[in-house]
């Protein structure tokens, strides 16, 4: 019986050898066409990655430059903080020596006077 059903079906699915030679011609062609469609698609994906790790590249330099800039403005300002603040101990220390003798100017102007007054 299944000798039967194979030669009854056989004749359904037999293909000429111009059929054969047409559907394997199509085919090779449909093949062709899609690596060549592939390869476009792999050229213009790679043109966008690179374009985009270009976009990235610059992105990464300008806030390396801007973190640099902010360094060195931060610097800049802990410098002139620390010149400011070395000048106010200067000048601190300028007062007190002023204000020191005129103390000993007072003392010693009292102590003449004491010194007229009992001698």
């Amino acid at each position: 019986t299944q000798s039967t059903w194979v030669e009854s079906h056989m004749g359904d699915t037999l293909v000429t050898r111009a059929q054969f030679s047409d559907r394997v011609f199509n085919y090779r062609l449909d093949f062709i066409t899609l690596k060549n469609e592939l390869q476009i698609l792999e050229r213009n994906d790679f043109a966008e990655l690179r374009k985009e790790h270009n976009r990235i590249v610059k992105l990464i330099d300008e806030t390396r430059n801007a973190y640099l800039e902010r360094f060195t403005n931060i610097e800049k300002r802990q410098e002139m903080d620390r010149a400011a603040s070395s000048g106010d101990l200067l000048s601190q220390k300028n007062e007190l020596i002023k204000l020191g003798l005129g103390t000993l100017t007072s003392i010693a102007a009292l102590g003449l006077a004491l010194f007229r007054i009992y001698i």
